[in-house]
């Protein structure tokens, strides 16, 4: 080898390691990305496997450690997430927003000491953050350190001087000082700042309640369902104060709704029993112990009532099946001993029904058993309920209440929330794009969720033509992926490798975007339609990848042109569903369509090969609406519900527009049909229009 060639290898050489590092850093960079992709649409199960992608390869950088840590906390694997956020820490002491999610991780651990040094010292790297400043008087409130508390409020309103979630958390610092009036005009400070937040109200019917002030607390809590209308728990505490002023008809309907919105809620379950078996409806009321001894066989208030019932029914064996079950548990229960021994001599058992009374005339000859039942005599005399948790079994005919909690149970981090189209002063959020998906989407039964899946002459084509344990449908509920889900996908992308005819790529680009690789995804139906022009569900498919992958540049746009730190935690601290403390970052409204834009000209094609295709004329609308061309809008509306009469989600985002034309009556209608066909949150907006 001569001089020239051995100098040429060694610049090669120098340029391979150059460009090798590289290289894995840009495949690293894409597997973060399509975990971030996962996390916005909340598909953390999905997230998870690409962020370990990650750090098996670059086990060195911070940032994938902190979006799996994000992916834990929301998977409410708390541990998992302080071990993933100290691990970023390690890597790099300077990002804020990883003391606030590990802060978050270790208070839902109980943790509360360290995560007030969490919020601290994330403080002192971005003092404006307003998610630091609220979670950290909410740490020292749990602490009973309410000077420290209210300090951390007036620092945060310095930077922040209108927030209504400071002047909320202010009441329930006074409320947690026993302070009601101070509560209450902390309340109404917050409310005038912000008269749709359904926070203060609750805590306003809670404070009323407890003063026995009725009326006006089921007004508040009337607010706040106004707000959260599929929030069960609100039905079922309002349920409760009509139970106290006697309004059994208005009870027995909140316990009803509250279970159509939750079917496993417990308390809603519990109290309609008891109400049915009150005002007479025993078989009903039957059905409903039924559910309850079945979900939960140690619930032994449940057999109980269960046994009374049955006996009222005729059915003294199953009666005394549960009964047995009830005294072994409570051997000093003595009206249940007395019970059984009538049903014992009922069914002819003497010696038993004898030696029941003797035991209960025992108990009741007992010094100490007649103490205690004086005591809980006195103490039950003027309580129509009993708290969740206290199982007392001489409480079998009370309804249960369930303080409805003034702070959140468990924290929750999150970066992003979806963008919200306001009318009227009222919050709304149009339903999304319908999307392609190989599973259906479940209510909390783990049933195939109703209205929420679609079908059409396209789909049946597709599967068809691919042969599939789990056929192609549309559905507009974002779900995210089962572990089983995950690994059928896998398996389909190596299963099928060899193909090369559109409809494998179809195939194949609907998987990726299933797992949150768009930039894939695209790749596959850009090859689909380049091998047949006519297939529109590829198109279709593309347009929603697009639109996806566009959303999450967008939310990525919000996030770095927020200051350097604060920017994951920046927006209102605000209590979502199921109590959670979330942290949005509201996005910018996005820019009027160019007609050459991908998305907009895919749907184009779509309709112009499929044009009774009534999906890609929703798709659009709702597109056309994000950007302010509503006329363009409802024509695709309008289309749409001609091919699709039962698109509910078509009446809804329609009704939304007309109610920003001014067009009520219109608005209005549109919303009531779609409320008759599931969508219950239109309800709320008929009514606050209505007000």
């Amino acid at each position: 080898m001569n001089r020239y060639s051995r100098q040429l290898l060694t610049l090669l050489w120098a340029l391979v390691l150059t460009v090798a590092p590289l290289w894995g850093q840009i495949d690293v960079e894409h597997v973060i990305s399509i975990g971030r992709n996962a996390l916005y649409f909340n598909d953390y199960v999905v997230s998870i496997g690409y962020f370990n992608q990650a750090i098996d390869t670059r086990p060195w950088l911070a940032d994938p450690y902190f979006y799996r840590a994000v992916a834990k906390v929301n998977l409410e694997d708390y541990k998992g997430a302080e071990q993933d956020a100290t691990l970023c820490l390690e890597r790099n002491p300077f990002i804020s927003r990883a003391y606030l999610l590990r802060g978050i991780a270790r208070q839902n651990l109980n943790l509360t000491t360290e995560a007030i040094a969490d919020y601290k010292q994330g403080l002192k790297l971005a003092p404006d953050n307003l998610g630091m400043h609220l979670n950290l008087s909410l740490a020292q409130t749990q602490l009973k350190q309410y000077d420290d508390a209210e300090r951390s409020i007036d620092e945060l309103l310095r930077y922040w001087a209108k927030n209504k979630d400071a002047y909320t958390l202010r009441a329930n610092i006074a409320l947690e000082r026993g302070d009601t009036t101070l509560a209450l005009s902390r309340i109404e400070e917050s409310l005038a700042i912000d008269s749709l937040q359904p926070m203060p109200y609750k805590m306003k019917a809670q404070i009323l309640a407890n003063r026995d002030n009725l009326p006006p607390a089921v007004e508040a809590l009337d607010k706040a369902i106004d707000l959260e209308p599929r929030e069960a728990n609100l039905y079922t505490h309002r349920g409760i104060l009509y139970y106290r002023q006697n309004k059994l008809r208005e009870a027995m309907k909140d316990y009803n709704q509250a279970l159509d919105l939750d079917p496993r809620n417990r308390v809603a379950l519990h109290n309609r029993a008891l109400l049915r078996q009150l005002v007479g409806e025993s078989n009903l009321a039957l059905e409903d112990w039924d559910r309850i001894v079945t979900a939960e066989p140690k619930n032994y208030i449940a057999r109980y009532n269960r046994a009374l019932l049955a006996q009222r029914l005729g059915q003294p064996q199953k009666a005394l099946t549960d009964l047995d079950v009830v005294l072994a548990q409570y051997p000093s229960f003595a009206e249940g001993f007395i019970f059984r021994s009538e049903l014992r001599k009922k069914l002819g058992n003497t010696k038993g029904a004898e030696r029941d009374y003797w035991h209960a005339w025992d108990l009741h000859q007992n010094k100490d058993y007649r103490a205690s039942a004086r005591g809980r005599a006195i103490r039950n005399k003027d309580n129509q309920t009993r708290l969740s948790g206290d199982e007392s079994i001489d409480k079998y005919n009370m309804l249960v209440e369930e303080k409805p909690s003034l702070v959140p149970e468990k924290l929750r981090y999150s970066s992003a929330a979806r963008g919200r189209v306001q009318d009227r002063e009222v919050q709304v959020e149009p339903q999304g794009a319908l999307y392609l998906t190989y599973f259906a989407s479940e209510d909390p039964e783990g049933k195939p969720q109703s209205g929420a899946t679609y079908h059409a002459d396209l789909l049946v084509q597709f599967n068809r033509r691919i042969d599939l344990a789990h056929p192609l449908r549309l559905q507009s509920h974002n779900q995210a992926l089962a572990p089983k889900q995950i690994e059928w996908l896998r398996s389909e992308l190596s299963g099928r490798e060899g193909a090369d005819d559109a409809g494998y790529y179809l195939h194949r680009g609907i998987i990726y975007s299933l797992l949150q690789d768009y930039e894939q995804a695209i790749t596959d139906f850009d090859r689909a339609v380049s091998r047949d022009p006519s297939l529109a569900l590829a198109y279709f498919a593309r347009s929603i990848a697009s639109q996806r992958r566009r959303l999450v540049e967008v939310s990525r746009g919000a996030e770095a042109t927020a200051s350097t730190e604060v920017s994951a935690s920046r927006g209102l601290v605000t209590t979502g569903p199921g109590g959670q403390m979330v942290t949005p970052i509201d996005k910018p409204a996005l820019r009027p369509i160019n007609t050459s834009t991908s998305v907009l000209t895919d749907l184009n094609r779509t309709i112009e090969l499929a044009p009774e295709f009534a999906y890609a004329y929703y798709n659009r609308a709702l597109l056309y609406g994000q950007t302010g061309e509503v006329e363009a809008a409802l024509r695709d509306y309008n289309r749409a519900i001609v091919l699709a009469p039962r698109l509910v989600e078509a009446y809804y985002n329609r009704g939304l527009l007309y109610l920003s034309q001014g067009k009520t009556k219109e608005g209005i209608a549109d919303l009531s049909q779609a409320g008759q066909w599931g969508l219950y949150e239109a309800y709320n907006i008929i009514k606050r229009m209505n007000q």
